[in-house]
């Protein structure tokens, strides 16, 4: 299962080179601007997050990860670690970090704190991952990429271990309940005596 998981990544990836040739959504700039004329605010006056539309938070949040990923492969290949394009979880997700964007980095812009703790939290991605290394020294964060990829893959392996693991447990239940139903038969044949019995289904037990 776990094997099946990393090669299904795999192929999700080469899938991108395709596909993520193709820009994602529109540019920031142009997301913010449409986002500034609904609310009807100028350009100077920050935005109220608590006031742009559900469509308009997941497009945004499109635009940060555009931003973050300038490559439109990676992008295309993190959209689909996140549940691929038209899934909820991938909607859900672009609204939280167009959310968060708004509320706690718009005065930055794309400064330190834009990718770092103020993006998804310090739990998830860290500072290091978008923060200072992606765009406030103007590299690519490559290495950090990779780090992070490391850290969803391995997380991911873990629960479908565990789920693997649950999964296997009522298997060894319905051994044990069918060895002792047919210790009952025995019983009940006469084919053993109740000392006998019972000192099986102690065994059993």
């Amino acid at each position: 299962m776990i094997i099946t998981f990393f090669a299904w990544n795999f192929l999700a990836y080469a899938d991108t080179d395709v596909a993520g040739e193709e820009a994602h959504g529109k540019p920031l700039e142009v997301v913010l601007q449409e986002i500034r004329e609904s609310q009807g605010i100028g350009e100077k006056e920050k935005i109220d997050p608590d006031k742009v539309s559900d469509e308009q938070l997941e497009e945004l949040g499109d635009a940060v990860m555009s931003v973050m990923h300038p490559d439109p492969r990676e992008h295309e290949w993190m959209d689909n670690m996140m549940g691929g394009e038209g899934s909820s979880t991938l909607s859900a997700m672009h609204k939280i970090m167009g959310y968060n964007y708004l509320r706690d980095s718009y005065e930055g812009m794309m400064g330190p704190g834009m990718m770092g703790r103020g993006m998804i939290g310090p739990g998830m991605m860290g500072r290091g991952m978008m923060g200072q290394d992606m765009m406030g020294q103007g590299t690519t964060g490559a290495w950090s990429f990779l780090g992070m990829i490391f850290w969803i893959v391995l997380i991911v392996g873990i629960i479908l271990l565990i789920v693997w693991l649950v999964t296997r447990t009522p298997g060894i239940s319905k051994r044990e309940e069918s060895a002792l139903e047919i210790l009952k038969k025995r019983y009940a044949k006469g084919e053993i005596t109740k000392q006998e019995f019972e000192k099986m289904k102690k065994d059993l037990e």
